[in-house]
């Protein structure tokens, strides 16, 4: 008789054992879907922070550009006027549609940043 209790011991303590093996193992699959779902989050982090970066980056070189051409744009018209007046017209008109053409160019042409 003591023989069977301690087989049906043994046959108990094996079957809970196999279950808490199947359910580790059910656990062990779940935090591995979440750790690759959370790599695959990083990874989409990391790509939107690079092109932003960029685009950081590439609005701050295009502000550089579009002050530029404001700036010598406006001298520019600023100096054709200055020649018209002073007998040299055709400098003047040259020099002053030059300078509206940057400032179109400035203004309409130069890629803003929700263009990009």
């Amino acid at each position: 008789m003591g023989g069977e209790i301690a087989a049906t011991l043994v046959a108990g303590s094996f079957t809970q054992l196999s279950n808490e093996l199947i359910e580790t193992r059910r656990d062990l699959q779940d935090t591995r879907r979440e750790l690759q779902s959370s790599h695959n989050t990083l990874a989409e982090c990391r790509e939107k922070s690079a092109v932003l970066t960029e685009k950081v980056n590439a609005n701050s070189r295009d502000r550089h550009l579009r002050n530029l051409c404001i700036a010598v744009g406006t001298a520019l018209i600023g100096f054709g006027i200055e020649l018209a007046r002073n007998k040299l017209e055709a400098v003047g008109y040259l020099l002053g549609g030059v300078g509206c053409l940057l400032l179109i160019f400035s203004w309409f042409f130069v890629p803003k940043e929700a263009e990009k």
